[in-house]
């Protein structure tokens, strides 16, 4: 009889762990009762193991079946499970899973290090534990690669020493790794979102962890008028109706203007950049 990878993964965690006991489904208890039988001690519904007897128990499973234990736990880096595993992309913790991108306008990396610098438009990628998060004040989350890249060209007048900016992450989500670093910040920082000023990137602004601030393009006419996505307007529907049901709709005029459907509007950040359009923050 085979056993399902949640099966394994039970097994796993145990022999991982530090507990002495088990409780395993039924047909997890009958493979370990036909196949280790003689190792085992057998109590109500649990396992009974001392220390000396769970050791064994591994290391017989180690050495008839080596594959059965060739399954990442929670918790458990590449790195370390590559020491368990050929198999090491099965672990749970991905490499961007406790690193963040980030970048800062003046090359100013003394949150890494006092001193530390690097030309103009360089970022680092880094694990969040080693920031030192009483050198930050603000954290700006940049939805797109190519503007996060460009940061220093940014026109917004909020920009110090102790502001850096982030990379989001994949497209369609925020990262694991920045979802980390947000956790852990200090209430003391102030979280930034800085997205398409459209529906479905004030969607995103909204839907972020910890976000307190909005930064938003002051709109230009001549800028409105060459470079405005009524287009992709259209086709964020969803997005428009999550911000009308959105509990700041009322409160906030920059994300009711998203969704009037009149004078629709959807403008990239491409387009925010590349005309040095003024940005400002709105608290939420």
């Amino acid at each position: 009889m085979g056993l399902s990878k949640q099966q394994q993964k039970s097994l796993v965690r145990f022999l991982a762990g530090d507990k002495l006991d088990f409780t395993p489904s039924a047909e997890l208890a009958a493979y370990m009762l036909d196949s280790y039988g003689d190792l085992l001690t057998w109590k109500g519904k649990k396992f009974i193991f001392s220390a000396q007897s769970k050791a064994k128990l591994k290391q017989i499973i180690q050495l008839h079946e080596p594959d059965l234990l060739m399954l990442p736990i929670e918790g458990q880096s590449r790195l370390g499970f590559s020491a368990v595993s050929k198999f090491e992309k099965s672990a749970p913790i991905k490499p961007e899973s406790e690193t963040v991108l980030f970048t800062h306008h003046e090359g100013r990396f003394d949150c890494i290090q006092t001193g530390a610098r690097l030309p103009v438009g360089c970022s680092i990628r880094a694990s969040f534990c080693a920031i030192q998060f009483s050198k930050v004040k603000n954290v700006v989350l940049v939805e797109n690669l190519d503007i996060f890249d460009q940061w220093h060209k940014v026109n917004w007048p909020g920009k110090c020493d102790q502001t850096i900016a982030v990379y989001r992450g994949h497209e369609r989500s925020i990262s694991k790794g920045v979802r980390h670093f947000l956790a852990v910040l200090p209430p003391s920082v102030q979280v930034i979102a800085f997205c398409d000023y459209d529906p479905q990137g004030m969607k995103i602004a909204l839907t972020l962890p910890r976000v307190s601030a909005l930064l938003l393009p002051e709109l230009q006419k001549t800028v409105l008028e060459k470079y405005n996505r009524i287009d992709l307007w259209k086709n964020q529907q969803a997005a428009v109706n999550f911000l009308r049901n959105h509990d700041l709709f009322g409160q906030i005029e920059p994300i009711k203007v998203l969704t009037d459907a009149h004078k629709p509007i959807a403008l990239l950040q491409q387009a925010i950049l590349a005309n040095a359009v003024n940005l400002y923050t709105v608290k939420l």
